[in-house]
């Protein structure tokens, strides 16, 4: 009957709008999720970036020391390496931490080798 064939007609259509808002849907979940993420995500050049900033804030000694913590020295060798007192060392390791933004000497490191640190560190005469 003709009744049928309107609420059919009806059904379907219904179905096609309910299955493009779905899609529209999709897609706005999907853009707010890369939108999300790229806000919480830097890229890296811009990480690096920003490492390189906060490490261009080190003083010499501090560098030097950061170089040592790179090579795996604990602080003790450092002090003897550099002939100050260990608390000398502490303290300024301290201040690498604070001035990177980090908590651990680990990640002190992995800032440094991010940002390629290793290769603007003065090296001292005969080093390779």
């Amino acid at each position: 009957s003709m009744v049928d064939l309107l609420a059919r007609s009806e059904r379907i259509t219904h179905a096609r709008f309910e299955r493009g808002l779905n899609q529209k849907l999709d897609v706005l979940r999907l853009t707010q999720l890369r939108e999300a993420r790229a806000a919480t995500i830097p890229p890296l050049m811009a990480r690096r970036d920003a490492a390189l900033f906060r490490l261009a804030t080190l003083t010499g000694q501090q560098a030097r020391i950061l170089s040592l913590l790179c090579e795996g020295k604990l602080n003790k060798q450092i002090a003897y390496e550099l002939a100050i007192a260990e608390t000398t060392v502490k303290a300024h390791v301290t201040a690498i931490m604070r001035k990177l933004g980090v908590h651990s000497r680990t990640q002190a490191v992995l800032i440094a080798q991010e940002a390629r640190f290793a290769q603007v560190l003065p090296r001292e005469a005969g080093s390779p």
